[in-house]
């Protein structure tokens, strides 16, 4: 079968819309033009009155508010995240656990159910492994950087020259 090549749509001046669909996907009609307005603009004849509208904002995760992220900052913002995640890591190990015992013990019909439920928790510790291990190993490559630009600010006070430390293509900060 041969395809059809995606055909203009013909429609009046007044409305703004795509000139060509895909028959694969559908075409939003609505588009953010303003970051600050909200999704649901207000489809009135006093449509210029729904402006002033904000939607409420995070400033930690507006763009507005900061260009660069401070990671020193960042990490002491959010401190409390290591000890969640570990709760977290402690109840999905228990669960399972539990899921284990449950699927040994359930009957023949709902095993596979019970195999799927126990592949998805393993997933998801995981998953939460490696944040957790991802986070420990920032946090100790900073603590590194750190006590090195410390060293350097001392010698630095000695009188000894400037000396940046050269920026591997292996390693990312990131």
């Amino acid at each position: 079968m041969r395809k059809s090549p995606i055909m203009p749509i013909v429609v009046s001046c007044t409305h703004i819309r795509p000139t060509a669909i895909s028959s694969k996907k559908q075409v939003s009609r609505n588009r953010v033009v303003v970051e600050g307005m909200p999704k649901n603009v207000c489809h009135d004849i006093r449509w210029f009155s729904c402006a002033n509208i904000q939607d409420r904002r995070d400033p930690r995760f507006d763009t507005m508010s900061s260009t660069a992220v401070d990671p020193s900052k960042q990490s002491q913002s959010y401190s409390f995240l290591p000890k969640i995640l570990k709760d977290d890591l402690a109840a999905l190990r228990t669960a399972v656990q539990l899921a284990s015992k449950a699927e040994k013990t359930c009957p023949l019909a709902q095993k596979p159910a019970r195999v799927a439920e126990r592949e998805m928790l393993e997933l998801e510790l995981g998953r939460l492994r490696t944040k957790i291990e991802r986070g420990e190993r920032e946090a100790k490559e900073r603590e590194v950087m750190a006590g090195h630009k410390k060293e350097e600010n001392l010698k630095r006070k000695e009188g000894k020259g400037a000396w940046y430390l050269k920026k591997s293509p292996f390693f990312t900060s990131s």
